[in-house]
């Protein structure tokens, strides 16, 4: 019957049976892949579809064991050689030797359990190193976070509270920080800690510091006249008394430093007011010439000169 499933190409019965459009002729599918043409009826281009009930017959015919001789349908023979045959080669946990599957029992084995140092635990050979690596309750790890070595028991109460590399929580603005940088976070890079104004001492966030400092009222600003600096609180005061600052002169409009004020209207200002000394009238100084000389009632020729 099997005759009826085999390949005209690799001649062997068909494994993955697949069928041709053409002719409906069985090959297996890696054969008929490889070809360009049918190779029964020669059509061309050549395209098969999966044959599902053929498959299902195929796999369901008897097949012996290589090992054991033993008859299993097609479709379960790797998993027999793998996981049945009693001919199948496994190793000896101990001795490492290879053997059949059904002398394994009755093997006499010339290894012996390894003692593992941490634990005391008796291990095989063959598991000690799974056992150092994976398995043995005080074996060495390393922590995640600073790459120390230390026994696993101990790793729990590593990370919680002495692993200097650990994430904690600020208490100010609760981002995560390595334990080692906190204090150099909470002292110098907190946006919520405690900074002074070196204005005026008052104490605030961090993160508000600039935008306090553009209107703090301890803050230095130079006086635009005599170019000393006073605290932002004090500057229009100081600007309203400086002795630099730029005043106009009421009579004449001329503009010069406060500190020549004085002597202006006494020495300088063509329009200041003056007192006529003969007839005690007041007079714009610009104007005093020509009173003395055409309006003062007291007014003299000597008195004329002489002023």
């Amino acid at each position: 019957m099997s005759d009826h499933f085999d390949c005209t190409i690799c001649l062997d019965i068909c494994s993955d049976a697949v069928a041709t459009y053409c002719c409906h002729q069985l090959y297996c599918d890696e054969c008929v892949s490889r070809c360009t043409s049918c190779p029964n009826c020669r059509h061309r281009p050549v395209s098969a579809y999966i044959s599902v009930p053929v498959r299902r017959i195929i796999g369901s015919l008897p097949v012996k064991c290589e090992l054991c001789g033993k008859n299993t349908p097609r479709s379960d023979l790797a998993t027999h050689k793998e996981d049945f045959c009693e001919e199948r080669l496994v190793k000896c946990d101990l001795c490492h030797n290879s053997m059949a599957w059904k002398t394994l029992d009755t093997h006499i084995c010339h290894g012996e359990f390894v003692e593992c140092q941490k634990c005391k635990k008796k291990v095989s050979p063959r598991d000690i190193e799974e056992h150092n690596l994976n398995v043995c309750p005080h074996r060495t790890v390393t922590c995640s976070h600073c790459k120390g070595n230390l026994n696993i028991d101990k790793l729990s109460s590593h990370i919680n509270s002495s692993c200097p590399m650990r994430l904690v929580d600020c208490d100010l603005c609760k981002e995560k920080i390595r334990y080692c940088q906190l204090d150099y976070h909470t002292r110098n890079s907190c946006p919520k800690r405690q900074v002074q104004c070196k204005y005026c001492e008052e104490n605030l966030p961090a993160k508000t510091v600039e935008s306090h400092l553009l209107f703090c009222q301890g803050r230095l600003i130079d006086c635009g006249y005599c170019e000393l600096y006073f605290q932002a609180g004090s500057i229009k005061h100081h600007e309203q008394r400086c002795p630099e600052r730029i005043v106009k002169c009421k009579d004449c409009w001329e503009e010069f430093n406060a500190l020549n004020l004085e002597n202006h209207f006494k020495r300088r200002c063509l329009r200041r007011i003056v007192r006529c000394r003969l007839c005690l009238v007041k007079v714009r100084y610009c104007n005093f010439e020509n009173h003395l000389n055409s309006s003062c009632p007291k007014r003299t020729s000597s008195a004329a000169r002489k002023y």
